[in-house]
């Protein structure tokens, strides 16, 4: 069973004789410390027994066992006690930075940032030495040692009786660390110091604090720590122009802060800027003011350009219209704001667009308008002009002509006119003048069309007629002839006029009967002729008559209307009487 080291042994003084049967303290008979024997004496009691760990310990404590240093090549040289290696175990062929020593064992630091322990091992002070190579300094307290990494941070390994390995303060503020028996005590980057361990004599309670410090140590059951000198440095001002976009108000808020910083650990700063802003429209100039916790200050100044790069807003813009031609495009008038600028440029562009379909025109106007920043925006309206009416159109009188053959003739007509309110249209007809018309009436359709398809239509006559005589004696015109029933009525007429010497006309006889007998006597002669049979009249060359032989023989008495029909539309009919 081992025996549990005490640290302190300062009830009175006393002093250390070799018993004459222990050997040497170089040269322990066992080879192990904490089993030689000595002898304490103390002022007032006599001597006793004393394990020689102890004493050991208490050597220990005030030279650190054997002494180790490093060459000014790197390389390290140990001398003095070595019963566990502490000089012989020391290692070679290396090259290293830091090196500590503890009660029976040391630890180094090497150049590549990787730690190395040799010596006795009872509390795993050599083997439990933490693998890396982010290492920068190192301490050794009696059975326990302390190192410092690159990042700031703290390790600790060996025995951890009074929390000298549990203990350790966590963090990556540290910049120094020393080891003392049964204790450690750390630098902080913010230059105040902190202790971990054993606190029998307040080697922990006792760490000082309300100051700053540079350096540190640490004995066997004590601390000591050089304070800083403290001197205050101004801070640094740094500035940088802005430029910025102004809000809503026409207005911004900006710093021109580039980082301005106190050289003075934990020094805290204070920013203001002059003027405070927001800041106008424009360029203005502030001055930076960085104020230290002790009052110290520095200036800057710098330009913050506040600009506005927000587009004007369209209040409105006239609509797309389309109008009737030949009406002239007017355009409307947009209005547009700005919240920073009431004094917008407005300009205008027209541009003609294809047109398709009724389309005359089509014109786009786009509107733009302008800060005095550069920003703008635009509206457009577009205008289309169609057409979609159709001409006016006047077609000429019916005309009629007399032919003066039997199959229709030739004519010339009256042009009809026509009006458009944006072409000139043109006029076609569906049988043109100068053609053959035949006999009786032809309609003749006049279209108008102006240049965009629209159309008009109208209608006239044409009528190619005989002139002739009316029906000769002895029929009366006026229908009062009465013939005696059964007789033979000679119907005949004469082509007049132009059509006098026509000799081929086609003209049927046909009769109705309109009524019961008429009144009055036969007042026409009987014609000895035959009748004719057929419908057909004949042409009498000598009398230039069309004759025909109406035979009334099977018909009953009453009133007959007569038609003759000369194929050019023409109604000539007359009635007659049969009694």
């Amino acid at each position: 069973m081992k025996t549990k080291l005490n640290p302190i042994h300062t009830a009175r003084p006393f002093r250390v004789r070799p018993l004459a049967s222990a050997k040497p303290l170089a040269q322990p008979g066992s080879g192990r410390p904490e089993r030689a024997d000595a002898e304490l004496q103390t002022g007032s009691r006599r001597p006793y027994r004393f394990p020689r760990h102890a004493l050991l310990a208490l050597l220990a404590a005030l030279c650190w066992g054997a002494p180790c240093a490093h060459g000014s090549d790197g390389t390290l040289v140990s001398w003095g006690y070595d019963a566990y290696g502490q000089v012989s175990g020391t290692p070679t062929n290396e090259t290293f930075s830091a090196v500590a020593a503890g009660h029976f064992h040391s630890v180094a630091v090497r150049t590549d940032g990787t730690l190395v322990s040799w010596g006795w091992d009872n509390f795993g002070q050599v083997s439990g030495t933490p693998s890396g190579s982010n290492f920068t300094a190192v301490a050794a307290g009696a059975y326990h040692s302390v190192a410092l990494r690159t990042d700031g941070t703290l390790v600790s390994w060996g025995w951890d009786i009074y929390g000298q390995v549990s203990g350790m303060p966590s963090g990556t503020n540290f910049t120094a660390v020393a080891a003392g028996g049964y204790h450690s005590v750390a630098l902080r980057t913010d230059k105040t110091l902190v202790s971990w361990g054993y606190d029998g004599i307040g080697q922990v309670s006792g760490t000082p604090t309300g100051a700053t410090f540079s350096a540190v140590a640490a004995g066997a059951y004590h601390s000591v720590a050089i304070r800083s000198t403290v001197s205050n440095h101004s801070p640094v001002a740094q500035c940088h122009d802005v430029t910025v976009s102004a809000d809503a108000d026409c207005s911004a808020s900006a710093s021109i802060d580039n980082g301005s910083s106190d050289p003075d650990a934990g020094d805290t700063i204070t920013v203001s800027q002059s003027p405070a802003g927001p800041y106008p429209l424009g360029s203005t100039l502030v001055t930076l003011t960085v104020t230290d916790s002790h009052g110290a200050s520095s200036s800057c100044a710098a330009t913050v350009t506040v600009v506005d790069d927000t587009a004007p807003s369209v209040v409105s813009c006239p609509t797309d219209t389309t109008l009737e031609c030949p009406a002239t495009p007017a355009f409307g008038t947009p209005q547009f704001s700005d919240t920073c600028d009431n004094n917008l440029i407005a300009t205008s562009t027209d541009t003609s667009l294809p047109v398709s379909g009724k389309e005359i025109s089509k014109t786009r106007r786009t509107w733009t308008a302008a800060d005095h920043s550069g920003n703008s925006v635009s509206c457009s309206q577009t205008i289309t002009v169609v057409d979609t009416t159709a001409p006016t159109l006047t077609c000429p009188t019916d005309v009629t002509v007399i032919t003066t053959s039997a199959s229709g003739m030739v004519m010339n007509y009256p042009a009809a006119t026509a009006s458009d309110n944006c072409s000139t249209p043109t006029i076609t007809y569906s049988k043109a003048g100068g053609s053959m018309f035949n006999l009786g009436t032809t309609t003749v359709t006049v279209t108008a069309t102006d240049a965009k398809g629209n159309s008009a239509q109208c209608t006239f006559k044409v009528n190619v007629i005989y002139s002739w005589s009316g029906l000769l004696q002895p029929i009366n015109a006026d229908g009062s002839s009465i013939f005696p029933l059964a007789s033979t009525v000679a119907v005949k007429f004469q082509l007049t006029a132009a059509s006098t010497n026509i000799t081929n006309a086609l003209a049927k006889l046909s009769y109705t009967k309109r009524g019961d007998t008429p009144p009055g006597a036969v007042n026409e002669p009987t014609s000895t002729a035959a009748a004719t049979t057929g419908n057909l009249f004949r042409y009498d060359s000598k009398t230039k008559q069309y004759l025909f032989n109406w035979g009334t023989k099977g018909l009953t008495a009453g009133t007959y209307q007569l038609r003759v029909d000369l194929g050019d539309g023409v109604l000539r009919t007359v009635n007659v009487g049969l009694k």
